[in-house]
C-alpha cells in the first residue's frame, strides 16, 4: 500500500473512531440532562400542572415516592381461630408485585383521578396497601368481586379526602389527618386512636416516625413498637404504653373521655 494511501486511510478511520467517541460523549451527556430534569421536576411537584398521563406522572413523583415508601411496612393481624391470630407486613414490594404501579396509575387515571400534589400520588399509591389487607382478610372471596372491592375502595378515599380537605381549611396548622368512622381526626406521630366498641376496645391507628442518620442508623423514634403484652395491657387494662399518647374515641370517630 503507497503511503499516502496509508495515510488517508489511517485518517478516515481515526476520523470514525472520533465520530463514535464524540457519539457516545453526547449520548452521556443527554442521559445526565435527562436525569438532572427528572430530578428537578421531581422537587417542583408541590403544584404539578402536567399531563395526567401514567408516564408523566411517574416522572414527576415517582423516584421521591420510592424514596419515601422504600422502607415503610403496613400490617394488620386476623384471627384465625380462638387464641391464635396470623399477622401479615406488607412493603413497597409487595405492592409492586400485586398491583404494578403502572397499572394502578392507569386505572386511577381511568377513574377520574387527577393527580396534582406529591402528597396526592403517595396516598393514591398506598391504597394498594389496603387491597392487600382486604384480601388477606377475606382469602378467596376477595377474587370473586376484586373489581367491585376496587371501585368501593376507590369511592372511600374521595369521600375520605373531601372530609380531610374541609378540615385542613378548618385547621390549616395540622399537616395530617386520617378518617375513622367517618370523623377526620389529626395524624400526629407518638398518637394512637382507641375505638370504644359495644365488644371491647380496638386499636384503630398508631401513627409512629422514624428519623434515619446519613448511614442509614435511626437517629430518633417517636410511637416506639409495641409488644403483643403491651397491647394486650393497653386493651384489656387501659395500661397506656410509654412514649404514646393515647386518644379514646367512639365508633363514630367522635373523642371521648379517657376515664374508662
Amino acid at each position: 500500500m503507497k503511503p499516502a494511501v496509508l495515510v488517508i486511510l489511517l485518517l478516515f478511520i481515526f476520523g470514525i473512531t472520533l465520530l463514535g467517541c464524540e457519539s457516545t460523549f453526547f449520548e452521556g451527556l443527554n442521559k445526565f440532562f435527562d436525569g438532572l430534569n427528572t430530578s428537578l421536576d421531581d422537587v417542583k411537584t408541590d403544584n404539578y400542572t402536567g399531563p395526567q398521563t401514567v408516564e408523566a406522572l411517574m416522572k414527576a413523583f415517582d423516584a421521591r415516592y420510592t424514596s419515601q415508601a422504600a422502607n415503610g411496612k403496613w400490617a394488620t393481624v386476623r384471627e384465625i381461630k380462638l387464641g391464635e391470630k396470623l399477622k401479615i407486613e406488607i412493603t413497597l414490594k409487595d405492592m409492586d408485585a400485586e398491583y404494578p404501579r403502572n397499572a394502578w396509575l392507569e386505572i386511577l387515571i381511568n377513574k377520574g383521578f387527577k393527580i396534582e400534589k406529591f402528597e396526592d400520588y403517595d396516598r393514591l399509591l398506598n391504597l394498594r396497601s389496603k387491597l392487600m389487607m382486604q384480601e388477606f382478610h377475606q382469602g378467596e372471596n376477595f377474587h370473586i368481586a376484586k373489581d367491585k372491592h376496587i371501585d368501593l375502595l376507590l369511592l372511600n378515599h374521595r369521600i375520605e379526602h373531601e372530609l380531610i380537605s374541609t378540615a385542613q381549611q378548618t385547621d390549616p396548622e395540622v399537616n395530617d389527618w386520617i378518617v375513622i368512622g367517618g370523623k377526620p381526626l389529626p395524624s400526629i406521630p407518638g398518637r394512637m386512636y382507641i375505638q370504644k366498641t359495644k365488644t371491647g376496645f380496638l386499636i384503630r391507628s398508631m401513627i409512629s416516625s422514624i428519623t434515619e442518620g446519613k448511614n442509614g442508623e435511626i437517629t430518633s423514634v417517636i410511637g416506639p413498637r409495641l409488644s403483643d403484652e403491651q397491647k394486650t395491657a393497653l386493651l384489656e387494662k387501659g395500661l397506656e404504653p410509654e412514649g404514646w399518647e393515647v386518644v379514646y374515641i367512639d365508633e363514630e370517630g367522635n373523642i371521648i373521655p379517657t376515664d374508662r
